[in-house]
């Protein structure tokens, strides 16, 4: 099922290098966490947006988004089995800057992951070939440098596919690259190329959302036995409220209610009725 139809996927992901080939797409396992959290982030270009990335065990795959506010979302309503936050992995942007292509996006009900290509000839091939259920078109996910830039201040997204689980990675890390390369066989995660280019240092992320304290747990009063004569209250609202804590609990347990109406010490000052 695809989470947060109405929500979740309305967000900016990675991204595929332009190519003629078409991609098989299904899933991914997650390799190299570790070092996202470890590596340091830097100051970006004051118009880039950082990329917040999560890994989901239940759908083998990866998330990208620049929204705070949906990443916010996710966090707040996924179990972490589901989407599991790793951070701002790199920086791209919201709206086209010089020398920058967009990133069209896809996505398919069948393959449960999403494509992703800066090429507008591999978009236009793709909508005109498969069925909606197959690749759906999105729309541009954000704007990325093309690998083929050449000026100062980007690193290269290494893209990697994996024939066990039809699914693409992506990095900015140089050494998550490297930790991939060297710790997963090829049929799990094959490096194929450098798909695109991010600036070279990621945004801060925006701060998390403060998580409130939980509520207290109610606790069951044990039963107090018979304890309490009518006399050892002032009025009736008295004797009535620690009559109501334990009656619906263990009955009349100080036989308050002599009468059997429910109702105790009906001689105390302050009876209603």
């Amino acid at each position: 099922m695809r989470p947060f139809k109405s929500v979740l996927f309305s967000v900016v992901t990675a991204a595929l290098l332009a190519t003629t080939a078409l991609p098989a797409h299904a899933s991914s396992a997650a390799p190299g966490n570790e070092s996202v959290a470890a590596a340091t982030i830097q100051n970006a270009a004051p118009t880039a947006a950082p990329v917040y990335r999560f890994w989901s065990d239940t759908y083998n795959g990866h998330f990208y988004t620049t929204s705070a506010a949906e990443r916010n979302s996710i966090i707040a309503n996924s179990p972490t089995s589901v989407w599991r936050y790793e951070g701002s992995v790199y920086g791209a942007f919201t709206r086209q800057e010089t020398g920058t292509v967009p990133l069209y996006r896809f996505w398919s009900d069948s393959y449960r992951g999403h494509f992703y290509t800066t090429s507008a000839a591999e978009r236009d091939q793709v909508i005109r070939t498969y069925p909606q259920h197959i690749w759906r078109y999105e729309g541009i996910a954000y704007y990325v440098y093309p690998s083929s830039y050449i000026g100062a201040g980007t690193v290269p997204v290494a893209r990697f596919w994996s024939d066990t689980y039809l699914h693409h990675f992506y990095t900015a890390s140089t050494a998550e690259a490297t930790q991939v390369k060297s710790s997963y066989p090829s049929h799990i995660w094959r490096y194929e190329i450098d798909g695109f280019r991010v600036p070279a240092g990621r945004p801060a992320a925006a701060p998390l959302p403060t998580t409130p304290a939980p509520k207290p747990t109610p606790t069951t009063p044990g039963n107090p036995g018979d304890v309490r004569n009518c006399t050892d209250f002032n009025t009736w609202a008295e004797a009535n409220a620690w009559f109501q804590t334990y009656y619906p609990l263990y009955g009349d347990v100080a036989r308050l209610d002599q009468n059997n109406d429910g109702i105790p010490c009906e001689t105390l000052a302050g009876f209603p009725y």
